[in-house]
């Protein structure tokens, strides 16, 4: 029968009063049922060789290994091989569950525990519990290859690549930060950038009427006596009524600008401040420390959310306010555009205002 050989680069963990070790360690796997049952596997300190023939569990133990540190691979960089590591776990592991000792290399010890298809559980050196994922935390790093993996990485570019990121993991991981929060900004910088152009589109549109504007001034101009003067206070009136209406508008603009922004805002830094404290701390030894600093985070967190309350309701009530005002300058504006267009024939300008107690104009 052929014979295969699989390397795991696997570590036993150092007694406790040793130095600090270079790298973590792992001391022991053990299944607790499905292929493997009863087997347990304690790791020498070096290379551990896992010798045997077609189907004695080599890769099982391996794929074990990555199951329990949360390493399984990205389903979409490679569904087929998600898939066959998935199958091959459920197979082999069946109902059972599995157990794995293991040491940081700041001297950490660690059980963790896990079924398939369900997360693990990590217990510390005492069998505390602990609120920690191997998955998020990073707490214990490992690079595990499996059959055929590494000819993958060979031909596929895009999985180089992600080794290669795994040596400046730390910078990555600030980097994509960074790239989040400039993403976070564009998008608000997009939202003020379709306000300003809207409001150029606005101008614009003014502006290209200047030049027939200007002609008719002209023509204003040439007039002489009380005609000319009618129709360059009702040209002056017009555009006091468009600029009136513009400011109500831009006005009811910054009003929602503000109420969206401080929601926003507020959110963002009350979930960040919040997501410091975990069980860690405020359980840990200086857990007397952590807990009036959480108070006075949580208060601050409160005045945050109250102001921010109070300002979006207050924005609010004025774009309402705003609105109703809107109306009715529209109202008005109407009936000083139809008063105006009599204005157009000065004779009957003339007759109004002499109707209405005016003295007709000179």
């Amino acid at each position: 029968m052929a014979r295969t050989r699989q390397a795991v680069a696997l570590k036993r963990v150092p007694e406790p009063d040793t130095v600090k070790a270079a790298h973590h360690t792992i001391v022991s796997l053990e299944p607790t049922g499905g292929f493997l049952k009863g087997t347990k596997l304690e790791f020498a300190d070096g290379l551990n060789c896992i010798i045997g023939g077609r189907g004695t569990g080599k890769t099982t133990v391996l794929e074990f290994v990555r199951y329990v540190l949360g390493l399984m691979p990205d389903e979409k960089a490679s569904a087929a091989r998600a898939r066959s590591i998935k199958a091959l776990l459920q197979t082999n592991l069946g109902n059972g569950r599995l157990r794995m000792q293991l040491r940081t290399k700041h001297g950490m010890g660690y059980v963790a525990e896990r079924p398939w298809n369900d997360t693990a559980q990590i217990l510390n050196d005492r069998g505390e519990a602990m609120a920690v994922s191997f998955e998020r935390d990073n707490i214990f790093k490992a690079d595990v290859y499996s059959q055929n993996e590494i000819e993958e990485i060979a031909t596929n570019p895009k999985l180089q690549l992600a080794l290669l990121d795994k040596f400046i993991e730390e910078d990555v991981q600030h980097i994509n930060a960074e790239i989040r929060k400039v993403d976070r900004d564009l998008g608000q910088n997009a939202t003020e950038l379709l306000r300003l152009d809207s409001e150029i589109g606005d101008l614009h549109d003014s502006a290209s009427e200047e030049p027939a504007l200007q002609e008719k001034l002209k023509a204003f101009q040439k007039a002489e006596g009380p005609d000319a003067k009618l129709v360059n206070a009702a040209h002056a009136r017009k555009a006091l009524r468009e600029k009136e209406h513009k400011t109500l508008e831009v006005l009811r603009s910054d009003l929602s600008k503000v109420k969206q922004d401080i929601e926003v805002v507020t959110g963002g830094l009350v979930r960040r401040v919040g997501a410091r404290f975990d069980a860690d701390l405020l359980d840990g030894t200086n857990a007397e420390v952590f807990a009036p600093v959480k108070w006075h985070v949580q208060e601050l967190q409160t005045l945050l959310e109250t102001a921010a309350a109070r300002i979006s309701d207050q924005a609010e009530a004025a774009d309402s306010a705003v609105a109703e005002h809107q109306t009715a300058l529209a109202e008005r504006h109407a009936k000083s555009a139809f008063h105006e267009s009599d204005c157009a024939r000065p004779s009957a300008c003339n007759a109004a205002r002499r109707q209405s107690g005016t003295p007709p104009a000179d």
